[in-house]
């Protein structure tokens, strides 16, 4: 456990560049409960600034969940599934670089020499990732109800 004080120093360090670090580190069982809780926040009240920013990519699935779950969200449901969407696109390209090394690496043909393509990202394997997520973006807010 943090001695008294630290835990305050901790969340007054909160930035986009210091917040998955300390979500990480404050989700273990050794971790602080409230300095979570404040880290939560403030992805929940910085969203916009999050998602904008190369940070989105960094989150874990169940962070971006819990973010995307609660109620001081601070983006509107269309931006959320925009940056959902985007997260779990990201993911994919990861998973694809792990199954072929060569595919992302400096060769000629390789995906970073001409970047991924949304048409070469499969379809069933991003609804797959994004599954979990889907279910709470109130996607009726979004479109028209006889859509």
């Amino acid at each position: 456990f943090a001695p008294p004080g630290c835990e305050d120093i901790v969340v007054e360090s909160l930035s986009l560049d210091s917040l998955v670090p300390i979500l990480k580190w404050s989700s273990q069982p050794y971790g602080s409960k409230w300095v979570h809780r404040q880290a939560m926040h403030f992805l929940c009240e910085e969203f916009s600034q999050v998602v904008t920013s190369d940070v989105l990519y960094e989150l874990s699935k169940e962070h971006l969940l819990s973010a995307i779950q609660s109620d001081y969200l601070q983006a509107s449901e269309q931006d959320i599934l925009k940056y959902v969407v985007k997260w779990g696109e990201q993911q994919l390209i990861k998973r694809m670089a792990d199954r072929e090394p060569n595919l992302l690496s400096g060769t000629a043909h390789s995906v970073n020499k001409r970047g991924v393509k949304r048409r070469d990202l499969d379809v069933e394997e991003l609804k797959e990732i994004l599954s979990p997520l889907l279910p709470f973006i109130r996607t009726e807010h979004i479109l028209p109800p006889n859509s």
